[in-house]
């Protein structure tokens, strides 16, 4: 027989709701588990509480779920006893159901900002709606990207989506923005994603989720925010989402095109490198890296910003211009690169003894790393040279979920 404890601030929340005594004989009719009454609860308690009571009530879902035998409680918590888990469950998601209800009736902006839903194409949306009907808690992690950029700084918020890994029926942070939705639905996007997305492959493409990194190899677009060419210059840099509170209109008439990318490895892979700038410490340790890497490119032991930019740039192009990709050997491959496999137009990072297929939004499952396979490797070589010198490579969130 497992047994249910309770943690503040649930514990607390819980009472709220309590109407009889507890004295065991009322059993479950001893609760009138409304939002009416848990909106006290919050008003005297605040949002962050709430939330954090949420978490706890999911945990003990998933601490409760597959359970064989009865639940059972002590008086400190419910006193109840459960013949099956799943019917301590259904009162659990109960008590999880009011909370959010009670959350968006006593104030939604703390709770669920509006403009989390409508930014970047409504990219929150579009997540949620896909992991409410494929039940896929692995994209969770690509959801909580979506949020932070859409401005969610919530760390309750973004913590549950990218370390909670077991969600059995449900998931408070997506059951939170469907019931928004059914409030207030943001209206649908009618217009087509700018064409500001790159792959690893250096295409410039449209896609409705932004990712993890921005970038810049000039001004690539007319007036109209149409793409007119590949790139500008040999300065291709990675920068930040957010620095120093700047703000830009994406795409302005005359000003550099911002182009984004899923990650890292993906911005190295197209021939990127980390900016001076607004990520100092990743340019610092890339150039040390590249340095160790390729002495044979160096002028007296030393490279300056320019040199290296013209160092990759003979790297990233064929003289048709197209994208060069060096043949090397998959098992000589550190984690970081990504490569194209014979008869495969897709793009696979590797990732220690794995390759993970790659997508605008995130990484696919991953499959084994064959031994004896010879492939196309997209990372310029001169990054391949820096990475096994030393230079770890930051990934998405999604190359090494389950």
């Amino acid at each position: 027989m497992a047994e249910l404890t309770l943690s503040e601030p649930f514990r607390s929340l819980k009472n709220s709701c309590e109407t009889r005594c507890v004295a065991g004989c009322c059993g479950t009719d001893a609760f009138e588990v409304e939002s009416r009454n848990i909106i006290g609860w919050i008003r005297e308690n605040g949002v962050p509480r709430a939330l954090l009571a949420l978490n706890q009530l999911e945990e003990m879902i998933q601490a409760v779920h597959g359970q064989s035998g009865p639940i059972t409680s002590g008086v400190d918590s419910f006193d109840l006893y459960w013949g099956e888990s799943a019917e301590c469950i259904d009162f659990l998601e109960l008590f999880q159901r009011e909370t959010l209800t009670a959350l968006l009736t006593f104030n939604r902006p703390s709770a669920l900002n509006v403009d989390w839903l409508t930014a970047n194409q409504c990219a929150v949306r579009d997540l949620t709606l896909a992991i409410d009907e494929t039940q896929d808690f692995e994209r969770l992690p690509i959801l909580a990207d979506a949020l932070e950029e859409a401005g969610c700084s919530d760390h309750r918020i973004l913590n549950h989506c990218r370390h909670s890994r077991m969600h059995p029926r449900k998931c408070w942070v997506v059951e939170l923005i469907l019931m928004g939705l059914r409030m207030d639905p943001p209206p649908r996007s009618r217009t087509v994603p700018l064409q500001n997305r790159v792959t690893p492959r250096g295409d410039i493409i449209s896609a409705d989720v932004r990712g993890t990194l921005m970038g810049n190899r000039g001004r690539l677009h007319d007036d109209k925010q149409q793409i007119r060419r590949n790139f500008v210059g040999k300065n291709w840099i990675l920068c930040q989402l957010n620095f120093r509170g700047r703000r830009r209109e994406i795409m302005k008439p005359g000003l550099y095109t911002e182009l984004f990318f899923l990650d890292e490895a993906t911005g190295l892979a197209a021939g990127h490198r980390p900016c001076g700038e607004c990520q100092n410490s990743r340019y610092s340790l890339f150039r040390e890296a590249w340095i160790r890497g390729n002495p044979h490119m160096l002028i007296d032991g030393k490279i300056s910003a320019k040199q290296l930019d013209e160092a990759l740039h003979s790297e990233r192009l064929n003289d048709d211009r197209t994208k060069r990709a060096d043949e090397e050997s998959l098992v000589d491959l550190p984690a970081g690169v990504i490569v194209l496999r014979s008869g495969n137009d897709r793009p696979f990072l590797v990732v220690e003894d794995v390759l993970r297929p790659w997508d605008a939004s995130g990484y696919a499952a991953a499959i084994p790393r064959p031994s004896d396979e010879r492939v196309r490797v997209l990372t310029p070589r001169s990054i391949v040279n820096a990475i096994r010198a030393g230079f770890t490579v930051q990934f998405h969130s999604s190359a090494t979920s389950e």
